[in-house]
């Protein structure tokens, strides 16, 4: 075995065995009480409280009237309750992140099918022109699979390169703050393996995770790591085809601005 396979196949295993764990989609109720898709987030724990982070446009109808769901199981679902924080959208519609610190009633619900990210693995990163390392995984509300006779929503994985100084300019984003990644060519579906285009739409995969893939060798073989380092908030697609996504520092700060949590470890 190649090493660039041999890398490939540890990649696909982490995201499959540990972000896909850490990631949820999130939904609500239809007109005719049906669950729908209506976003992503990602499960973490700091100072031993658990949370929820996602984007401002995901939860900002969040209410008792407006409920949102989280599968916990093959045909069970739980109520997301907790107590929401978010950017205000009416002041900058691009600074999009919220987060929900968890109600611990429903923690363990929770944790039969998730992994609570510790704050060791989330860390403020620039994103480094021309590698490949990058992962956003999430549900986008057209992946759909046939598992066991039944249409089942299914996570997509895109392993992305940053996008140049003139996308940026383009868009008009402020590279520290956001990052902007190049979307071409094919997506891997978590759980089926298979490889499909990647269309033009990523509706459901906002409040998801960016995650750096960190690959290390001893020479003979290699490891790999991961951190989480932005939450995905939109696309574009006019001039060039973007996925853009909010630094993790946001979240970080708002944990000693705002929890009061002084954070030992932001980057490891």
């Amino acid at each position: 075995m190649n090493s660039t396979t041999e890398i490939d196949e540890l990649i696909s295993k982490m995201t499959g065995e540990k972000i896909l764990r850490h990631t949820c989609q999130l939904l609500v109720k239809d007109e005719n009480g049906k669950l729908k898709p209506h976003g992503s987030a990602v499960f973490v724990i700091v100072a031993g409280i658990h949370f929820l982070i996602t984007a401002s446009h995901v939860t900002e109808h969040w209410s008792d009237q407006n409920q949102l769901y989280i599968r916990i199981g093959k045909n069970n679902y739980v109520s997301l309750v907790g107590e929401l924080r978010e950017t205000d959208l009416s002041i900058d519609e691009k600074i999009d992140l919220s987060y929900v610190k968890i109600d611990e009633r429903i923690i363990p619900d929770l944790k039969k099918p998730y992994l609570f990210l510790p704050v060791s693995k989330i860390r403020d990163h620039k994103l480094l022109n021309g590698a490949a390392n990058y992962c956003v995984m999430g549900y986008p509300e057209k992946s759909l699979a046939n598992i066991d006779d039944k249409i089942e929503p299914v996570a997509q994985a895109y392993y992305l390169s940053p996008s140049s100084e003139k996308v940026y300019e383009h868009y008009k984003f402020d590279p520290n703050m956001f990052y902007m990644l190049d979307m071409k060519g094919k997506g891997t579906n978590i759980k089926t393996g298979e490889v499909a285009k990647t269309g033009t739409h990523f509706y459901g995969i906002s409040g998801c995770g960016l995650w750096l893939m960190i690959i290390d060798s001893d020479g003979k073989n290699h490891s790999i790591d991961y951190r989480l380092i932005g939450i995905m908030t939109e696309f574009r697609n006019t001039k060039f085809l973007s996925l853009i996504g909010i630094r993790i520092k946001l979240f970080l700060d708002a944990m000693t601005t705002l929890e009061k949590i002084e954070l030992f470890q932001k980057a490891v």
